[in-house]
């Protein structure tokens, strides 16, 4: 090429630099004009979110420690204090496990009926609702609430019978939202329950207190509201889930009045509450999320998004996923203002290319060169979504065949002790009934889906081995147990520990299993770093 084409491609080339740059800066400065929030903001919410496996390590310790306390007491013939312990136990696993608030509700109803407490065995079934709720088992919630709402109650009772509902209704109103007719009907349930409560609670109650500032926000009394709830949140402690109930009202007050820095500010503490005080079904989070993405911080927003749909899931609360689901509509309406202003981007671009080309037609293929690579980024960029759109499909299949098990199982189990059958159900228990066909299901369905997205990776990963080392697969067989263990390493899980939990075995045979491996492979040193490595230049 010539020294005179050299300087027109130059030229052609700063020029479409800077106006790239310009537009994309002018874009950037816009979304974050719009809220104008310091990143200072996030450091709490960050720490708390580095710091969420040791939380939840600790608070897992203590429940542990509290059920054990309850074991010894039932077994020592101490009812009363078995069954103040399972209360507690199942009331703190609540917003923290919902699959162990329910068994910790039903221990407790079970030492009630030993006792003969009639008031006892009630107010277990409604921290056994409360407990369905949050898992989003509505069906089961709403016959239970129902059996007892005819029933003569105490008013100990009949105030935690107002908790329960109103936390049903609650969080029912959640799953229906979009289906005004429904959502009409829980927000009337849940604000005629949080009446009652405000007329029956003590005055110094949290929960009164919270549920008079709710309907102070509801009423527009932002400033009256405002006081309190910061008065509140003064006088209580991060780890206290309360604290996280005022921050996120706080949030609603700003809201309301378009702070948006104060808005994201309380948003994000009530959401580094939620995970001090591990609670896994909080809204802060996604709220927040959802407010960054349409704000164009689109990093934190993802993060945020992330962290509270796995930290949903891991506390089975599948009311709270649903509703993360239900902002989806929201993330896509702020993709495709995004793919608009990438279009706006292109128009800028392909203007000042025209323009160039009138200097020197001999720069023609640059653009066709420019062409090809969008075409061939397309190409990708389909085969990917495909990709995504696959893993995805096996991933919601999976889900619902473990939520259809899980079904099945609470409602046999119900039907077993309800029976009197709890020695059969323990043999059940004892003879791995339960567990018959999971890792079958799980090991198919995880095949399929990483096949997927790597097809290739068996003869890669024969390729790192010695001659005669290779392994080979039966007819219609998709992966062995080491090439699952090391399919786990290419994803970036790389403990023996975590790999043993998700393929179900335990951590000496993952182990065994990589050892064995190592000392087949080519590089015995670097063979596990070759696996990670695997496929990442392929596009370079």
């Amino acid at each position: 090429m010539s020294k005179i084409s050299h300087f027109y491609v130059c030229v052609l080339l700063l020029t479409v630099t800077l106006c790239v740059s310009a537009v994309w800066g002018s874009l950037s400065v816009n979304a974050a004009r719009r809220t104008g929030i310091p990143r200072e903001v996030f450091r709490q919410l960050d720490a708390a979110m580095s710091q969420a496996g040791r939380y939840a390590a600790l608070y897992q310790h203590t429940l542990d420690s509290l059920g054990n306390l309850g074991v010894e007491a039932c077994a020592s013939g101490d009812l009363e204090r078995a069954w103040k312990i399972y209360m507690e136990t199942a009331e703190r696993y609540r917003s923290f496990n919902t699959d162990s608030a329910l068994l910790y509700s039903m221990r407790a109803e079970q030492v009630a009926q030993r006792q003969g407490d009639v008031s006892h065995a009630q107010l277990s079934r409604l921290i056994e609702i409360s407990s369905l709720s949050t898992a989003g088992l509505f069906a089961d919630a709403r016959i239970l609430l129902d059996s007892i709402a005819i029933q003569p109650m105490t008013p100990e009772v009949r105030i935690a019978y107002w908790k329960s509902a109103r936390m049903f209704y609650s969080y029912q109103g959640v799953y229906v939202e979009g289906q005004e007719y429904f959502s009409r009907q829980c927000r009337r349930y849940c604000m005629t329950y949080s009446d009652s409560l405000m007329l029956h609670l003590p005055a110094g109650d949290p929960l009164r207190i919270f549920l008079e500032c709710e309907r102070k926000v509801n009423e527009g009394q932002y400033e009256s509201a405002g006081r309190e709830l910061k008065r509140m949140v003064l006088n209580l402690t991060e780890s206290d889930n309360f604290y996280a109930m005022f921050s996120f009202q706080l949030a609603e007050v700003y809201r309301h009045r378009h702070d948006e820095q104060n808005y994201v500010l309380w948003l994000s503490r009530a959401a580094a509450g939620d995970i001090k005080a591990n609670v896994r079904e909080g809204l802060a989070l996604p709220t927040l999320g959802i407010f960054l993405y349409e704000s164009g911080y689109l990093n934190e927003a993802f993060t945020y998004m992330n962290f509270a749909l796995e930290d949903a899931t891991r506390g089975h609360a599948r009311m709270r996923t649903v509703a993360i689901a239900n902002l989806m509509p929201v993330i896509d309406a702020a993709y495709k203002e995004k793919i608009s202003a990438s279009r706006d981007q292109l128009i800028v671009y392909l203007l000042t290319v025209v323009l160039l080309l009138a200097v020197s037609i001999g720069l023609l293929w640059v653009l066709w060169r420019q062409k090809a690579a969008a075409r061939e980024s397309q190409r990708r960029l389909a085969v990917q979504a495909r990709a995504q759109n696959t893993y995805m499909g096996h991933f919601i299949g999976l889900c619902s065949s473990y939520a259809d098990r899980f079904e099945s199982l609470v409602n046999m189990v119900n039907r077993k002790l309800a029976a009197g059958e709890a020695s059969e159900l323990q043999k059940m228990i004892k003879a791995g009934k339960f567990a018959e066909g999971r890792e079958d299901n799980f090991d198919d369905m995880f095949d399929k889906a990483f096949l997927d997205i790597y097809p290739d990776f068996v003869t890669r990963f024969n390729v790192l081995l010695k001659p005669g080392e290779q392994l080979s697969l039966r007819q219609g067989e998709l992966l062995t147990t080491e090439l699952r263990i090391y399919a786990l390493i290419r994803l970036g899980v790389d403990e023996s520990q975590r790999i043993a939990q998700i393929l179900h075995c335990s951590v000496s045979t993952v182990y065994s299993y990589r050892n064995r491996m190592r000392n087949r492979a080519i590089d015995r040193d670097n063979f596990e770093q070759a696996v990670r490595d695997m496929g990442r230049n392929d596009n370079d």
